[in-house]
């Protein structure tokens, strides 16, 4: 792996393939002179880096780098990494510098792609890391909760016919990261059938529709402030293709608390009966003669049963301590709190 000469500097990159060869050979010298000498005075080859780097960069030189101004005659750019411009303003010295600078080239590079190539190497992708990495001690990887998945084969039959009626319904309903994954709720097979037959109802049945049952879905998550509910709704109400979709003004003002003065007029009702429902705990006549009037006596109970069904799914993920889904970035602001004021 030796260092490019003439006016092109050229710096080893170590790929996924070579790299842990390259440890290897590194790993089988530890406690020689040689690594232990480059370990111990990487602090000392670093000051004599920078201080060849500013000497480059005034003196002629067979390379320039990308700060200040080198000289720009005969020169090439061929950067990979910082450890790599380090490197670059060390070849920049001619060839007739002194025994001491050509030590301290050595023990950088042994040093540097021992430590730092090795570390690499043995550790995987920040986006392949495990997940448990991230989770709470109580947490099961599989479930992102604290209970492992509910298991068919650990069922009787009688419940697993409701597991397979359950989880069919689930994987052909609206779009969802929980599509394939039994819901907690499924370690008591009796409770889920009863808990799915509603939430199936409210969700795909009633008059509300797509959009406005997300719009009380969305603000039932954001006054109980439940982080997982939210995150998963507000990436649906986000997506212009998903028929749950909802304009972004309407989203903001129910996550950043904002007046309903410039929503449509059942956004409005829903969003402040929401707010009063779990805020103070008190439905003001108003309030209630609003969304009686815009959705009727069948249409006010299946809003109200709506945001409560999911106000007791919230409490379930709050217990459980639900999880995010491996790379999914929290949307509720960390510090949020119920918009009743």
């Amino acid at each position: 792996m030796a260092l490019g000469k003439g006016p092109t500097c050229s710096i080893p990159v170590f790929t996924a393939d070579n790299r842990l060869a390259a440890c290897g050979r590194i790993r089988s010298l530890t406690g020689t002179p040689m690594v232990s000498g480059a370990l111990g005075l990487l602090p000392q080859a670093a000051r004599l880096v920078k201080h060849r780097v500013q000497n480059a960069l005034t003196a002629p030189a067979d390379c320039g780098l990308m700060a200040g101004t080198p000289r720009r005659d005969n020169m090439k750019y061929k950067f990979q990494t910082t450890a790599g411009a380090g490197l670059t303003a060390i070849e920049t010295r001619r060839q007739s510098g002194v025994k001491a600078w050509k030590r301290a080239r050595t023990l950088l590079l042994a040093g540097v792609m021992g430590v730092l190539g090795c570390v690499h190497a043995q550790a995987p992708d920040q986006a392949a890391a495990p997940r448990t990495s991230a989770l709470p001690a109580d947490i099961d990887p599989e479930s992102g909760n604290r209970l492992p998945l509910p298991k068919r084969q650990d069922m009787n039959d009688a419940d697993r016919k409701i597991f397979d009626d359950i989880m069919a319904r689930q994987q052909a309903g609206l779009s969802s990261r929980e599509k394939e994954r039994p819901q907690v709720r499924m370690h008591s097979p009796g409770v889920s059938k009863g808990l799915e037959e509603a939430h199936h109802y409210l969700k795909y049945e009633t008059g509300l529709g797509d959009r406005l049952m997300t719009v009380a879905v969305l603000t039932t998550a954001r006054e109980l402030t439940n982080q997982f509910e939210w995150t998963q709704w507000e990436e649906h109400a986000r997506n212009p293709k998903d028929t749950r979709y909802v304009e972004p003004h309407v989203v903001d003002a129910i996550k950043f608390c904002r007046p309903v003065t410039d929503l449509d007029e059942k956004d409005a009702a829903i969003v402040t009966l929401g707010r009063e429902m779990f805020g103070p705990r008190k439905v003001s006549s108003a309030t209630f003669a609003s969304v009686l009037r815009l959705f009727g006596p069948r249409g006010t109970v299946d809003l109200e049963e709506l945001m409560g069904l999911y106000a007791a799914t919230a409490d379930e993920l709050v217990v459980f301590d639900q999880q995010l889904h491996a790379g999914q970035k929290p949307l509720l602001p960390a510090n949020a709190k119920s918009c009743w004021k």
